[in-house]
């Protein structure tokens, strides 16, 4: 049955449907009592609007315009296809229930209210799906399953499946945790993860991401957990917590950037990791092995911070606070193959402040003009650059 008046609104005649496709342009069909389909829905275009009675669906659901109303809608089929690029503003449970289900490629769907996974069902998505925070992704059993599948995005407001699975490590994907109050991220296997809107993201578990981490708005708390990052890390948020970043298991220099904070970072991959922004650590700086290469950045350790050291160092500007009184600095620095370190004692330090610290292989530029014997020196010298340190 397809209700296509594109000129006036039509009520949905109270029976059981097979298939029922709405056709109505900027038209409404509007639900006048629970329906059942034992096909498919397709809404083509126009608006479905369920008002208060539940809809379900046995086939495939297809959306190209706007799934309205306050019912609940379930799809209950096994084998369901979900696909289209409309809107769903149905505000109730959208229950996805028993038998797997697939969002199909062509999907680029936006839920409004709670996706319920019911089931131990898997739902691909192979295109992009956006679920406001009014209900999230919920799962009611553990077998609750949502996978998302290679090239696609999950861009999530709410809760993401408190009970169930999330399985996120198809190359490439995204999984998005965008919601404006607060957030848990799920103790899962990502590939891409993102943060983004202004509700604090706290890390529900230990997580791991195989491509990049991009921390990009509210603040992230670690939870106490370890957050392995294999691939990017992106920063422009206040990172905190007793856990830590961990840049390991990657295949190539980790290129780290942002404006952001972040209290413990480890370092635990040969392939080292790459500066293209200052870094600032507000607690540990663990290097296990590989270096950090700041080029014109620097790797900032304030006040509260400290480095823990098995093997590995900034191959560049290394900062540090040197606090008042008697008081030394040791900089774990050298080039991309030696290990330089430089301690720098202070007698009496009257003002707080920074100091940086770099080294260079090879004589210094002034050798020639210096008291010094070019053939008898280290071939190596250390640049310290003073920011507001004031000593005797």
């Amino acid at each position: 049955v397809n209700y296509n008046s594109t000129t006036i609104a039509q009520t949905v005649k109270t029976t059981t449907y097979h298939h029922l496709t709405i056709t109505k342009a900027a038209q409404t069909a509007t639900l006048a009592a629970a329906t059942t389909l034992n096909g498919n829905l397709t809404i083509a275009s126009g608006i479905l609007n369920t008002a208060t009675f539940t809809l379900g669906v046995a086939g495939n659901f297809t959306d190209n315009g706007t799934l309205s109303g306050t019912g609940v809608v379930t799809l209950s089929g096994t084998g369901t296809t979900i696909d289209g690029i409309g809107a769903i503003t149905n505000t109730a449970v959208f229950t996805i229930s028993t038998g797997a289900k697939t969002i199909a490629s062509t999907a680029n769907l936006t839920f409004s209210g709670t996706v319920a996974v019911t089931g131990a069902i898997t739902v691909t998505n192979n295109g992009t799906v956006t679920v406001s925070a009014a209900g999230g992704i919920t799962g009611s059993v553990a077998g609750s399953t949502w996978l998302n599948g290679v090239n696609s995005s999950l861009i999530i407001s709410g809760p993401l499946l408190a009970t169930g699975t999330l399985t996120a490590t198809a190359n490439p994907n995204t999984i998005n945790y965008n919601g404006a109050a607060a957030q848990t991220v799920k103790a899962s296997t990502y590939f891409n993860l993102t943060t983004s809107g202004a509700g604090a993201k706290t890390l529900g578990g230990a997580i791991t991401v195989s491509g990049a981490l991009n921390l990009s708005a509210g603040s992230f708390a670690d939870g106490g957990f370890i957050a392995t990052v294999a691939g990017n890390l992106t920063n422009n948020v206040a990172h905190t917590g007793l856990g830590r970043i961990a840049l390991s298991g990657g295949t190539a220099a980790h290129v780290v950037s942002g404006t952001g904070s972040i209290t413990n970072i480890e370092l635990n991959d040969v392939n080292g990791a790459t500066l293209i922004s200052t870094v600032t650590i507000n607690g540990a700086l663990t290097f296990t092995s590989g270096t950090i290469t700041t080029g014109v950045n620097s790797v900032i350790l304030s006040a509260t911070g400290s480095v823990v050291r098995t093997s590995g160092h900034v191959v560049g500007n290394f900062r540090k606070n040197v606090a008042i009184g008697a008081t030394s600095r040791t900089y774990e620095i050298g080039d991309a193959t030696i290990f330089a370190p430089v301690t720098v004692a202070f007698a009496s330090v009257t003002t707080a402040g920074n100091l940086t610290a770099s080294t260079t292989p090879g004589d210094h530029p002034n050798i020639a003009t210096s008291a010094l014997a070019a053939t008898r020196t280290a071939n190596r010298f250390w640049t310290l650059t003073n920011a507001g340190v004031i000593f005797t």
